[in-house]
C-alpha cells in the first residue's frame, strides 16, 4: 500500500501477514491513521510506486490509530505533462499520475492466458489541455471499471480521467501509459476539485481545441484497428461497391487523387450532435429582424434547445484504387487527423482574408493512401447514388500492408478494364494502367509503370505509361464514378471501342 503525509510525501507501506491481523481493521483507502514506532528501510527496488527511496514497515511493535482531522490533500495528485511523457525526459522508474480528456476508446478485450485465467483489458486516448494525446491502457478490474461506465453513460460527453500511480511502458519508438499493477486509482468523470479545474479550463479553449468534449464517450467506442480493418468489415475493390444490395460497412484500399474545389468543404454544424444547423429569423418586439445570427438544430437531440454552431470539415474527395474512382466525403474527426488544422481555425483564416476560398492545406490529403471504412446507406441504394461517407480512415502501414495483399492478381484481372488484349504463341498478355504512387495495392511492382500479366499470372513492369492522371481523374465514362447515379455502360459503344484499340500483332516468318 502507499501512504501520504499531510504534505503530500508518500511511502510505500508494508506489512507481513502475520502481523496484518493486528491493523486489517484500520487500513482501508481514504483512512486516515496515526501510525506509531513503524521500521524504516530502504527501498531497494528498481521500479518504485512513489518517490521514495526508503519504505516503511509495520511490524509487531508498531500500533496503529485512527486520526480523524487529517489537513492535507485527500489525494495528493502530481500530473505529469502529456509532452514530457512521450518526449521520454521524466524519470520511467516510478509511477506517474495523468490527468485528460477522453479522444478515442476500444471496446474491451477478454483473453484467456496460458494458466486458465481471464485477462480483460480497455485501450484509450487521451488529450491534455496542452493537445497532447497519449494512449492509455487499462487492465483487469481498471478495465471493467472503464467498461461499467460505458454501458450508463455512453450519451456523457467530455469525459475526464484521472490515473494516479500509473506506469509508463515504453515499445520501440511508440509509448503508452497502463495501471500499475493493482495500486493504481482510476477516477472517471468524478466530482472532484481536479476533474472541475480542468474540465473549467477546457471550456476556455477556442472551440478549434474542444473536440474531445463534443460527443458522448458511447460514440467513441470502437474495436482494435485491426479488428476493424482486416476482420469486422469486409475488403472489397471501389468497381464493386455500387454492386452492393444492402446496407452495410466495407473496407477498400485507395490513393486520394484529389479534391473537388468546385464543392464546398465545410458547413456549419451543431456542436453538441454535428448535424447540420440552418439560420433563425428572429424578430424583436417591433417586428424587426434582429442582427444577431441564430441557428437551430433540428436533430431529435438538439431540437428546440439552445445551441452552439460551429463550422465542421465536410471535404469531398476523389479516391483511386487499381479497378476505378470513387468520390467519398471526410468528416471532422478524420480530416482533423490529416490536415492537422480544425475547420474552426481554417474557416477564420480564409474570413481574415489569410487563405483562399479553397485552402491550400487541404492538399495535404492529395496522393496519401488510406485503408478508408465506407458506409452504405439507405440513401446510396434508393437513390442509387455513389457518394459515400468516410466512416474511419487509417494510414497503419501494417494494415495497409495486410489489405494490399488482398489484391489478388487473378482476381482484379477480371474487374478492371481492359486496354489491349494480344494473342501470341508465346500466350496472352493483359495491360493494366497505373499512374504514378496514386494506383495502386499492385504498385509494388513498379511505381508509373504498366503492369503486365501473363498466362501464368505473373506481373511485370513496362515502362510506358498508358494514360495521364488528368484523364482518370476528369474521364469518369473511363470507370466506375461515384458522383453520378449508378448505371452500366453502352455495350455498343463499348463494343467498338474495343475493335478500335484491338492490335493486329505482326507475325514473323
Amino acid at each position: 500500500m502507499i501512504i501520504m503525509d499531510e504534505a503530500g510525501n508518500k511511502v510505500q507501506c508494508n506489512v507481513l501477514y502475520k502481523n496484518y491481523g493486528n491493523f486489517s481493521h484500520l487500513l482501508h483507502e481514504n483512512q486516515c491513521i496515526f501510525i506509531d514506532n513503524p521500521t524504516f528501510v530502504e527501498n531497494k527496488a528498481k521500479y518504485k510506486y512513489v518517490i521514495n527511496a526508503h519504505k516503511v514497515s509495520l511490524n509487531q511493535n508498531t500500533t496503529v490509530r485512527r486520526c480523524n482531522n487529517f489537513a492535507g490533500s485527500r489525494y495528493g495528485f502530481s500530473f505529469a505533462a502529456f509532452q514530457a511523457v512521450l518526449e521520454r525526459t521524466i524519470d520511467l522508474t516510478h509511477t506517474i499520475d495523468i490527468i485528460g480528456m477522453i479522444d478515442g476508446i476500444h471496446k474491451m478485450v477478454v483473453e484467456t492466458l496460458a494458466n486458465g485465467k481471464l485477462s480483460k483489458r480497455i485501450n484509450l486516448k487521451l488529450q491534455d489541455l496542452n493537445g497532447h494525446f497519449l494512449d492509455v491502457t487499462l487492465w483487469d478490474a481498471y478495465a471493467e471499471q472503464m467498461a461499467t461506465f460505458q454501458a450508463k453513460n455512453a450519451d456523457r460527453a467530455g469525459v475526464v480521467i484521472i490515473l494516479q500511480f500509473a506506469k509508463v511502458k515504453t515499445y520501440g519508438d511508440s509509448i503508452s501509459v497502463s495501471n500499475c499493477y493493482e495500486v493504481a486509482r482510476l477516477f472517471i468523470d468524478e466530482d472532484i476539485d481536479d476533474v472541475a479545474s480542468f474540465k473549467k479550463s477546457w471550456s476556455s479553449k477556442p472551440l478549434s481545441e474542444t473536440y474531445s468534449s463534443l460527443r458522448g464517450i458511447g460514440s467513441f467506442i470502437s474495436g482494435s484497428l485491426d479488428d476493424e480493418f482486416l476482420k469486422d468489415h469486409p475488403f472489397t475493390f471501389i468497381s464493386d461497391v455500387s454492386l452492393i444490395t444492402e446496407i452495410t460497412k466495407v473496407i477498400i484500399l485507395a490513393t486520394v487523387v484529389g479534391v473537388k474545389a468546385d464543392m464546398e468543404w465545410y458547413y456549419t454544424g451543431c456542436k453538441k450532435c454535428n448535424c447540420k444547423v440552418f439560420p433563425k429569423v428572429i424578430l424583436n418586439e417591433t417586428g424587426d429582424v434582429e442582427e444577431k445570427k441564430v441557428y437551430e438544430c433540428q436533430s431529435e437531440i438538439c431540437k428546440d434547445q439552445e445551441i452552439t454552431a460551429v463550422p465542421r470539415y465536410k471535404i469531398p474527395i476523389k479516391v483511386m484504387d487499381i479497378t476505378g474512382t470513387m468520390s467519398l466525403t471526410m468528416f471532422e474527426r478524420e480530416a482533423y487527423k490529416v490536415i492537422k488544422k480544425s475547420c474552426y481555425d481554417l474557416v477564420e483564416s480564409v474570413l481574415d482574408g489569410k487563405a483562399e476560398l479553397f485552402p491550400l492545406e487541404l492538399n495535404a490529403l492529395k496522393d496519401k493512401k488510406f485503408a478508408f471504412m465506407i458506409s452504405v446507406r439507405q440513401y446510396n441504394l434508393k437513390n442509387k447514388n455513389d457518394l459515400y461517407s468516410i466512416t474511419k480512415m487509417t494510414e497503419d502501414p501494417e494494415i495497409l500492408a495486410a489489405l494490399e495483399k488482398k489484391f489478388d492478381v487473378g482476381q482484379v484481372t477480371e474487374t478492371i478494364s481492359v486496354e489491349n488484349e494480344v494473342t501470341s504463341s508465346v500466350g496472352k498478355k493483359i495491360s493494366i494502367s497505373c499512374v504514378g504512387d496514386n494506383v495502386t495495392p499492385i504498385s509494388s511492382a513498379g511505381k508509373g509503370h504498366t503492369l503486365e500479366m501473363d498466362e501464368d499470372n505473373e506481373v511485370s513492369p513496362s515502362n510506358s505509361l498508358k494514360r495521364n492522371l488528368g484523364y482518370v481523374y476528369d474521364d469518369d465514362s473511363a470507370c466506375q464514378s461515384s458522383s453520378k447515379i449508378r448505371g452500366g455502360v453502352d455495350k455498343d459503344q463499348d463494343n467498338n471501342n474495343e475493335k478500335e484499340k484491338l492490335l493486329i500483332p505482326k507475325v514473323e516468318k
